[in-house]
Parts: structure tokens; C-alpha cells; sequence
């Protein structure tokens, strides 16, 4: 896995760390042939997101705010962290996440979505892609912070 850093002047890559599925830590001929040093240890895909951005933030890597998809976002020990950094993020969820917003009840994603009003969505270029500009749609919701109230 690897961890990017992106500005206007371009990207870079300035982290990894081998993810290793789950079948093949416990597979020692397998492990042995691709020469995987023993102190590698099966660890989910979110856990080492963490550890890559905390690492990075640790180091001073200047951030304005830190990006995920879905799989990381979905991650509620990764939000929490960055919520305790005070570190600004923009990261995906399912449709189905559970999340605080408004009240102090969990609604899914989808049903937060469904509730913002028409006029306050904002479809904005993500970048160009394969077939031109990436168009998505947008919109801010305060959520209530998971490690605090209010």
C-alpha cells in the first residue's frame, strides 16, 4: 500500500507498507518463496492506512487535509484519529455508514444524502479522467464528532 502526497505542483509517492492477504501470512512455504520477512504479520488495509498517515503527520508532513475512498473512510478508528489531530479530511463512506448528523441519532449515509435539499448540492471536476472530467456531486453536512459531543 502506499501513501501519496498531492499539491498543484503534482504528486509523489512518500510512504508503503507490504500488505500481506490474510491467506498468505499463514502460508509459510508461500511466504518463504516471495522471501516475506517473518516479522510480517497479516493487517487489514485501514490499520495500515493509519499508520501511514500517522507517520506522516508525525514526521510534519504539511497537510491541508488528508483523502480517502470508501474503504478508509468507512474506517471509524481512522476518522476518530484524524478528528483528535484536529487534521481536515475528505473521506468517502458507503451509502449504508452509519453516522451522527444533526441529531444525536445515527442515520445511514444515504438517508443523510436523501435529506439535503436539491439547491444545496454543488456537482464539481474532480480531475480529468479516461473520458473527460470527472463530475461529482457535493455537499457539506456537520456531523457530530465521533470522540465528543457537540
Amino acid at each position: 500500500m502506499f501513501l501519496s502526497y498531492a499539491s498543484r505542483f503534482g504528486h509523489a509517492f512518500i510512504d508503503w507498507r507490504l500488505y500481506l492477504p490474510e491467506d498468505w501470512a499463514e502460508d509459510e512455504v508461500r511466504r518463504s518463496d516471495a522471501a516475506i520477512p517473518e516479522n510480517t504479520e497479516f493487517c487489514i488495509k485501514p490499520a495500515i492506512a493509519r499508520a501511514l498517515i500517522t507517520a506522516a503527520l508525525d514526521a510534519g508532513v504539511p497537510c491541508a487535509y488528508v483523502l480517502a475512498d470508501a474503504l478508509y473512510g468507512s474506517d471509524k478508528s481512522l476518522r476518530v484519529m484524524l478528528e483528535q489531530r484536529e487534521q481536515p479530511h475528505v473521506l468517502a463512506v458507503r451509502s449504508n455508514e452509519r453516522l451522527l448528523a444533526g441529531s444525536f441519532r445515527t442515520r445511514t449515509a444515504a438517508e443523510i444524502a436523501d435529506a439535503v435539499a436539491p439547491g444545496d448540492w454543488q456537482r464539481l471536476a474532480a480531475g480529468e479522467g479516461a473520458k473527460g472530467p470527472r463530475l461529482y456531486d457535493w455537499t457539506r453536512v456537520r456531523l457530530l464528532r465521533l470522540q465528543e459531543a457537540g
